[in-house]
């Protein structure tokens, strides 16, 4: 099973050249015919019509949950080969991320795999420096900063960058440079105790600022996956999904549904977010 994950390299010095990204055709499934059908049929329907789900699959512990969607996946890419060519490349538009015992207090826990990774990439894609102007309460700034420093001030998400620096396990001030008067003006929040074994971290009402954050985080990669395709090329969909799988998400915390609704609410991309 540990090579049947369609969004998975193979492991190093594998010659076959058609399997190097993705589960071989022998990834078959026992039963689950109708499901597998009418999920497929609904997962073309809103690649094909650009339009953003959330997709939930739901089942007691051994019932195959994981192994269906490895299944569903596989398919859709083999009848969407666009998808399966660009999905290999260092721009990724499928993301998985499971849920552990050990990481549900996590903040952010069931995504926080998903944005690390796609910050990572945006962080090494976007490092120039730039003035950039923003008014805040009818008062003006000017940061110099990069395409990252750009979506924190834009989120307005700034006072709460400690919560964000433990979600990405970064240092996000590393993205602009020192502005004091803004940063006079602008407080940045205290990390409020956290129980690591039994409570997440509480957000205390700043759910849509980190969320904010997150979602132009995620707007951001989207632009930079479809503006990597170059010039000359005639896709037939050049609007490129993102796939978001989330494995064993049964306890997720209280900022995950305003992410949700975020994320879902954005016209101009076509999310798929699978939840098991």
């Amino acid at each position: 099973m540990k090579n049947n994950v369609p969004y998975g390299k193979t492991p190093n010095g594998q010659k076959d050249e058609k399997n190097s990204y993705f589960a071989k055709k022998s990834l078959f499934m026992v039963g689950r015919k109708l499901e597998l059908e009418g999920c497929m049929l609904d997962l073309e329907q809103i690649y094909r019509n650009s339009k953003n789900e959330i997709i939930l699959v739901k089942g007691v512990t051994g019932s195959g949950k994981s192994h269906f969607v490895r299944r569903l996946l596989w398919q859709f890419l083999d009848i969407n080969k666009d998808v399966r060519i660009k999905n290999a490349t260092k721009f990724p538009l499928i993301f998985s991320s499971n849920q552990l015992p050990t990481s549900f207090s996590s903040p952010l826990n069931a995504w926080r795999k998903t944005v690390k990774k796609i910050y990572d990439i945006l962080k090494e894609s976007s490092q120039l420096k730039y003035s950039y102007k923003k008014k805040f309460d009818g008062e003006k700034y000017e940061f110099n900063c990069d395409a990252v420093g750009q979506i924190l001030i834009d989120s307005d998400s700034y006072s709460y960058i400690n919560y964000i620096n433990e979600i990405l396990d970064a240092d996000i001030k590393k993205h602009f440079d020192s502005n004091l008067k803004f940063e006079n003006n602008f407080i940045i929040a205290d990390l409020p105790p956290i129980d690591n074994f039994f409570e997440p971290r509480k957000f205390n009402g700043i759910e849509k600022c980190i969320c904010n954050f997150f979602t132009k985080l995620i707007t951001s990669y989207h632009q930079l996956v479809n503006s990597s395709q170059g010039q000359g090329q005639n896709n037939n969909i050049s609007n490129y999904p993102l796939i978001f799988v989330l494995e064993d998400c049964n306890i997720i915390d209280e900022v995950i549904d305003f992410l949700y609704y975020s994320i879902t609410n954005i016209i101009s991309i076509t999310f798929i977010v699978i939840i098991l």
